[in-house]
């Protein structure tokens, strides 16, 4: 990374949203929320109050690889009937 790189600082609520990160190597952001245009090069991973004594800091980071507007259906095929199930997200 470099002082001039662009880091989108990502929020990570939950634990659970962080083990998908982890284990699948992506992240959700919903259009709605999304900057316009993803040109960060970098996500940095702000922590939630759900994770104990990380929360409220950035320890992890990640190069944006590529991004791809899906719906939440796509990324939880589990989940058919979530309130929002239709809903546009970016999956980085």
């Amino acid at each position: 990374m470099y002082p001039e790189d662009r880091v989108l600082v990502a929020y990570v609520p939950d634990p659970a949203d962080f083990a998908i990160l982890q284990q699948e190597g992506w992240y959700r952001i919903p259009q709605q929320h999304a900057p316009k245009g993803l040109y960060a090069e970098y996500l940095a991973f702000y922590f939630g109050r759900r994770f104990g004594l990380e929360k409220w800091t950035i320890s992890y980071y990640a190069p944006r690889l590529g991004h791809e507007l899906v719906t939440r259906t796509a990324l939880f095929p589990d989940e058919p009937d979530h309130p929002r199930a239709q809903a546009l997200y970016y999956k980085v």
